[in-house]
């Protein structure tokens, strides 16, 4: 783990130019500083430059550094320390894929009780900014970390944000947002640690969350949005930075071959011995898994839809699978039957008992201008399973003009038994070339 107790550091084991591609930070020990002068035949410059390849300005007033290779625009990194009126001060600076500065910025820490500070933690922010630790120090023990989020571009510094005389360690970059927090072992070992995880906007604004966050995503999960993200171990998972699982895989330990994100689906090859059907796919909305569509690989696409509710309603010609809406309460919506369906709310509960009630209120209209049409039904679909629960009852036809209008009905289910979404099943009339697929989210208990 890093550690902000890195007051003097120093890249050790650069073998290659500032062309060389590299995306993890290089090792650093304490550096054997020599004064001499800053003309680029001293010593100190030819030993930075030997082990960085970036001719750096004014190296003897370097008391510590760190280096970054950005390996798609091959440009290079250097941050740490430089000395400016007799006091060590945050610095960093940017070269081409030739070793000379295009940038550097030197800023003195606003902390009055600082004896000296300097940049830690380099964070690419997005394609124009990036974001260092600007870490204040007295008596060698860290003081406080202020976030600095600098224009790549330009070198000019955006915004600082202070974090209340505090310090922080790490950051992790989302979609739009970024977390600032400590590793556990950085809370044990800094008596000034924050404890707490704080989420910033990308143009530095502090958001203020109802919930405090408690989960940090790792280098192997899946990020898709400001608040979730999908984690691999110990099992696969979809969570939030809530701490709360949103939703976890059929098995304790699922064994698979591959997995990938496109957009807001999920999608899982399994080996066979943990599941019966190869690939699960997990269309993500919301912070919610909303559909769940179990399938081997298709032999026949654009297969017509079943009349089982729990087979696969229906296929995409091409791609042999259902084109897929993800459908919002209180909105209208015409099926493949002909039928015009609002599903009115939507609720869940439980009893404290161990049993699960989802409570749905819908209306169903026949906008058509002469056919009668068979009522179609609603069923829950089970996460991970391929299993639904239908909608029972006796089901009527609706004639041209009419409507079933505030119809409720509730699932029963045992409290443990996680469901994954709702999904309306077309009437015996469904027309066989539309393949739409309505599913609403399972609401929060």
């Amino acid at each position: 783990m890093k550690k902000l107790y890195f007051i003097v550091i120093i890249l050790l084991s650069i073998m290659a130019s500032c062309s060389k591609d590299s995306n993890k930070p290089d090792k650093v020990v304490t550096p054997e500083i020599t004064p001499v002068n800053s003309d680029t035949s001293n010593v100190l410059y030819k030993k930075i430059l030997s082990l960085t390849g970036c001719e750096v300005k004014d190296p003897k007033s370097i008391t510590s550094f760190y280096l970054n290779k950005d390996e798609e625009s091959h440009t290079t990194y250097i941050s740490g320390s430089r000395k400016i009126n007799d006091k060590n001060a945050f610095w960093t600076s940017k070269y081409n894929k030739e070793g000379v500065l295009l940038w550097e910025i030197t800023i003195d820490s606003k902390n009055k009780e600082a004896e000296t500070s300097h940049a830690y933690n380099f964070n690419r922010i997005d394609k124009d900014k990036i974001g260092l630790f600007h870490v204040s120090v007295k008596e060698g023990s860290p003081l406080s970390t202020n976030l600095m989020l600098i224009d790549d571009n330009t070198g000019k510094l955006e915004k600082e944000i202070s974090f209340d005389k505090v310090t922080y360690s790490s950051m992790s970059n989302l979609m739009e947002t970024i977390l600032v927090y400590n590793e556990t072992k950085e809370l044990h070992f800094n008596p000034r640690a924050g404890g707490k995880i704080i989420q910033i906007t990308k143009t530095g604004e502090i958001i203020n969350n109802e919930k405090e966050i408690k989960v940090i995503p790792s280098n192997e999960d899946i990020v898709f949005s400001n608040t979730s993200f999908i984690s691999i171990k110990p099992k696969l998972a979809i969570k939030n930075i809530f701490g709360e699982n949103v939703w976890t895989a059929i098995t304790d330990e699922p064994v698979f071959k591959n997995k990938e994100v496109n957009k807001d689906v999920l999608t899982v090859v399994y080996e066979n011995k943990f599941t019966l059907l190869d690939t699960l796919k997990y269309n993500i909305t919301a912070n919610k898994v909303v559909y769940v569509s179990n399938h081997t690989p298709a032999t026949n696409p654009g297969t017509n839809p079943g009349t089982n509710p729990g087979t696969n309603p229906g296929t995409n010609p091409g791609t042999g699978l259902p084109n897929l809406i993800i459908a919002q309460v209180g909105r209208e919506y015409v099926m493949a039957d002909g039928l015009t369906v609002i599903l009115n709310s939507f609720t869940s509960s439980k009893n404290g008992s161990g049993t699960a009630f989802y409570r749905i209120s819908y209306t169903l209209k026949n906008n058509t201008p002469a056919k009668k049409i068979l009522e179609g039904s609603f069923q829950l679909v089970y996460t991970g399973t391929g299993r639904t629960l239908p909608q029972y009852g006796f089901f009527n036809f609706i004639f041209p003009g009419e409507s079933v209008t505030n119809r409720t009905y509730e699932f029963k289910e045992l409290e443990n038994v996680p469901m994954a979404s709702l999904q309306y099943v077309p009437g015996p009339q469904a027309e066989l070339n539309n393949n739409n697929v309505y599913y609403w989210g399972i609401p929060n208990f």
